[in-house]
Parts: C-alpha cells; structure tokens; sequence
C-alpha cells in the first residue's frame, strides 16, 4: 500500500552558511517508520539550495 506524507522542517539559520540537517531529516523518516521511497525536498528561499 502507498502513502503520501508532508512535513515542514523549519531550520533557524543565523545568516549565510551551511546547514546540516540531514539527520533531521532521517530522524522523521524513521519516526514514520517508511521503508521505501521518495523524498522531495522544497527549498523556500531562492539562494538556498540542497546537495544530495
């Protein structure tokens, strides 16, 4: 059976710079407990960006 889940990570930033938050999202992957998948990342500020 498929499921559709959303979520919004809010991550406080203090200026320019790098940010991890890659635990962050596994952390609400394994709180959903999904085994397999698709994650979709939607960044909301134009100069941010995400390396996968």
């Amino acid at each position: 059976m498929f499921r559709q889940s959303f979520h919004e990570l809010v991550i406080p930033t203090r200026g320019r710079g790098l940010i991890e938050f890659t635990g962050a999202v596994e952390k609400w992957i394994a709180e959903n407990k999904f085994r397999n998948g698709l994650v979709t990342l939607h960044l909301r500020h134009t100069s941010a960006s995400a390396e996968i």
